[in-house]
This record gives structure tokens, C-alpha cells and sequence, in this order.
């Protein structure tokens, strides 16, 4: 008999590795057939390697996916958007399993040159940076959650709302390695033993200049290995449609400062590329990496990051934000210049000189002195304060000097108050800013606003923005 093949959730393995392209039919037995099965979710969903049957699987509370639909997208110019494409094994393992989303077909053509190549598995590394960009989702062990000395509390959440991690089984689907530099241990080509599944993650960035509205389109290849023949065959191919609005999300609308160790990524990675990889994927993401500056060698090895030349197609960026430098500039993180001495004021000196050339250039930027962290008792805020206003060089005495702190930011000796999530309050803020100083939030604890520990919730860090936007907070604060 024959049976047509179409782009749908439940596959015929023994169909697939007969050659079946999912778009035509193809004559096969229909005794000894095993099922795999394919589907597609949007960025919000874990999807644990092992469990039962995932509705969503289905097409049900499935909002980008349904059994013979196109995967449906809707974005705008300038952002990034995200899907999994989740392959699961029913009883026969599967090998070699590969995820492609060779281009989109549109108004403008962001495609490879060879999609069909790509597609059928031919190896061309690809630009390090590019518009469509694959992940294997990879496991965290998680052998206890998050928290201290008290059940139930940790720095993302305080007692009573600690998110639910049922059926997380110790190991938390968290960590994204791209799938051209993925080592042996990020199993991809993927290994899928029986009645379990694997994810594919994959990032969608869209220009945010001269991007026509309308509707592009494109093609998500599965593959796998055929026990046969050892051959990569085709598993199944579902279109893909996204939605292009003709408003341009403006690029780090909410403004973030996220903290960044350079030997703590040095150490996980052992890649001197990583800091630059690591920098440019923020910035694609709207998200604003800080380092110290302490001294002017500091301002020179930030240089590129600083000034915007990271951020150009010199330097192999292609996405949101092109040419825009980092728009924030501590000095001292974390308190690290300690108490005002002659020494330190000095440096301080030469550190605002050598960013004034940076300075002068757009956009303005929030430059501070970070004078002391999570300890309102110090007096180091009102003493670095007095100590740079008697500086000779006026971008010196003009420097604002700030501090992690939660009290009251109307009484806060300092210019600036970095204020924990959970004791912001909207209307001492408000008060604040109107006598002059500037109030910014730290971290994330639920109930309040969204966590940002990794067992925090899938969805938890989008809810910020919005509460960003709504209570007017300048800046978003993250340690690491």
C-alpha cells in the first residue's frame, strides 16, 4: 500500500529511513513500523530528557505548533526569537540525529548559499555569528536547589515561592552549547535511547534595518542516521513561518548591566574567544556585560567593547545594536577600589581621563564609582563622594558615586542606589530621582519580580522587563 508522508508530529522511523521527505508518498509495509516522534515548542518550555507524554507534543496549550501545521512565529525586526525542536526515540534508539534551519525565504533572502547541502548534511562551518543559530540543549546536574541555611529561601525567591522543579529527576535542561563548536560530551549529532528525547534550540535574530514587513518562510530539516545503511537520511521536513511586524523593536529598551567574571569564563571554556563570543551574544540579546575599570589599562583592553568596534561586521557581529557602544561604566566593581586614598584617588584620575575620549562619543552613558557593595553601614559612598569633589578635573568631581544598598534611596548618602528586587519601592524611588539621584534594582527574588538563578523558572527573567517598563527602573542590575 501507500501512505503519505507529511510533516506531522508521529513519524514512521522505518518510513523516514526509507527515504520519505515528508512533502510526497513513498511505498512501504505498514507491519514493524517504529514511531518517532517530533514537535516543536516555543523558548518558555524545560523539556526533560525522560517523562511521559508531553500534551504539548500533541499541539495542545501549544502556541507555535500543531500536528500538520507550519510552525508559527510572529516577531519583529530587530529581535530575537526561539524555538525547540524536540525529537523523541519510542522503541528503537536513534543516532545521528541532526536539527537544520538551513535559511528563511522572503522579502530578503537570509538563507546559506547551499541550503539543500546543508540539509543533507554536508559539513560547512558556518560564520561564527549569523541570523539563524542552533544550541544543543544540554543538562544541568542539579542535585539540590537553590538556597542557604533556610528551606525554601535562596536569592531568587523568598519562603513560600520557591518554583516547582517536579520531574526534573536531578538534571535540569539549562545550558545551550552551539551546535558547531559543541565538544563530544554535548552528544550532538544526537544519541536518543529509548523513550527518551532531545531538544535542539533555535535562535532567530531578524535585522533591525531596511527589514520589510511580511510573512518569510522556511524549512526545518530532521535527520538521523539509518541503521541500514549508516547513512544520514531524512526524518521529516516542517515548514516554518514567521510573521514580520513593521515596527523595529528599539534596540535595549529596558537598559540592563549584567556582571561578568573574565577568568570564570576563561576557566569554563578554556577559550581565549569566549570573553568576545560571550560579549557579542549579549549585546545580540539587547543585554548590557560589565567588567571593572579600575585603572586606564583597564579602558584599553574594553577598548572594542566600549567604543562599539566589537559590536561591527569588522569583527564578525551581525545583529541588534551595530556600531552602539556599552552605554554603562562602573568603576570599582563590587567596591573593589576600597576606601580614598591619595593612591586611589589618583587612579581614579587616570581612569576618567582615559574614558573621556570615549565619553565625547554617543550615546551618553552612566558612568559611577561602585564605592561599596550590600553594606549601607560603610561610610565609603560619602567618602569617595567628598574625596572626588575635590578634584581638579571636572569629569572627576562630576563622577557619580553609587552602592549596592536597599535602604531608603531618599536618605542613601550616594548619587546612586542599586536597591535589592525585593525591598524597591516605586514610590521612595520616585522621591529620589526628583531630588536628583538616580535609583536603579539588583538581582531578581520572587514573588516580587522574576528570578534569575537557573532553577528559577523557564519564564522568569521575561516577566522584569515588564516590570521594568511599568515602574520606570533606569536599569536592571545582574550579578553574573
Amino acid at each position: 500500500m501507500t501512505l503519505l508522508c507529511r510533516p506531522t508530529a508521529f513519524l514512521s522511523l522505518a518510513l523516514a529511513m526509507a527515504g520519505c521527505d515528508a512533502s510526497g508518498d513513498f511505498p512501504m509495509p505498514v507491519s514493524g513500523t517504529v514511531p518517532a516522534q517530533v514537535f516543536v515548542v516555543d523558548d518558555g518550555e524545560r523539556i526533560f530528557p525522560q517523562g511521559g507524554d508531553l500534551p504539548l507534543a500533541q499541539g495542545v496549550g501549544n502556541p507555535v505548533w500543531g500536528p500538520g501545521q507550519p510552525v508559527r512565529l510572529f516577531a519583529l525586526p530587530g529581535e530575537t526569537v526561539a524555538i525547540q525542536v524536540v525529537v523523541a526515540a519510542g522503541d528503537v534508539p536513534l543516532s545521528g540525529v541532526t536539527v537544520d534551519l538551513p535559511g528563511l525565504h522572503g522579502a530578503r533572502d537570509l538563507s546559506d548559499p547551499d541550503p539543500p547541502a546543508r540539509a543533507r548534511g554536508a559539513v560547512t562551518p558556518p560564520p561564527p555569528f549569523r541570523h539563524i543559530e542552533r544550541f544543543v540543549v544540554a543538562n544541568l546536574d542539579l542535585a539540590q536547589r537553590s538556597g542557604g541555611p533556610d528551606a525554601g529561601v535562596s536569592l531568587g525567591w523568598a519562603k513560600g515561592a520557591m518554583p516547582d522543579d517536579s520531574g526534573n529527576r536531578g538534571r535540569l535542561p539549562e545550558p545551550l552549547i552551539p551546535v558547531e563548536v559543541a565538544p563530544s560530551w554535548a552528544d550532538y549529532p544526537m544519541t536518543i535511547p529509548l523513550g527518551e528525547r532531545r531538544a535542539i534550540w533555535i535562535d532567530i535574530t531578524l535585522p533591525e534595518q531596511d527589514f520589510p514587513a511580511g510573512t518569510y518562510t522556511g524549512s526545518i530539516w530532521v535527520q538521523a542516521v539509518a541503521q541500514e545503511t549508516q547513512a544520514l537520511t531524512p526524518v521529516t521536513q516542517l515548514p516554518l513561518e514567521i510573521a514580520v511586524g513593521p515596527v523595529a523593536l528599539p534596540y535595549a529598551a529596558v537598559r540592563t548591566m549584567v556582571f561578568y567574571d573574565v577568568d570564570e569564563i576563561h576557566g569554563r571554556t578554556g577559550s581565549s574567544n569566549a570573553v568576545r563570543h560571550y560579549l557579542q551574544v549579549m549585546h545580540r540579546h539587547h543585554l548590557t556585560p560589565v567588567f571593572q575599570v579600575n585603572t586606564p589599562a583597564d579602558v584599553a583592553a574594553q577598548h572594542d567593547e566600549l567604543t562599539g568596534a566589537l559590536f561591527t561586521a569588522d569583527q564578525g557581529y551581525d545583529g541588534p545594536g551595530m556600531n552602539r557602544p556599552i552605554d554603562v561604566i562602573p568603576l570599582g566593581t563590587y567596591g573593589s577600589l576600597k576606601a580614598p586614598t591619595a593612591a586611589s584617588i589618583a587612579q581614579v584620575e587616570q581612569t576618567v581621563t582615559a574614558l573621556l575620549p570615549i565619553r565625547a562619543m554617543p550615546p551618553e552613558r552612566d558612568v559611577f564609582l561602585y564605592a561599596v557593595d550590600e553594606d549601607c553601614s560603610s561610610t565609603l559612598g560619602p567618602d569617595w563622594r567628598a574625596a572626588l569633589s575635590k578634584s581638579k578635573i571636572p569629569a572627576v568631581r562630576q563622577l557619580l558615586v553609587g552602592q549596592t544598598c536597599s535602604d531608603d534611596p531618599r536618605t542613601q548618602p550616594v548619587d546612586l542606589a542599586m536597591m535589592f528586587a525585593s525591598a524597591y519601592n516605586p514610590d521612595w524611588a520616585k522621591t529620589a530621582r526628583q531630588n536628583g539621584k538616580k535609583v536603579w534594582i539588583y538581582n531578581g527574588q520572587l514573588p516580587q519580580t522574576g528570578a534569575f538563578l537557573s532553577d528559577g523558572g523557564a519564564l522568569s527573567l521575561r516577566a522584569n522587563g515588564w516590570i521594568q517598563q511599568r515602574f520606570g527602573i533606569d536599569r536592571w542590575f545582574y550579578w553574573e
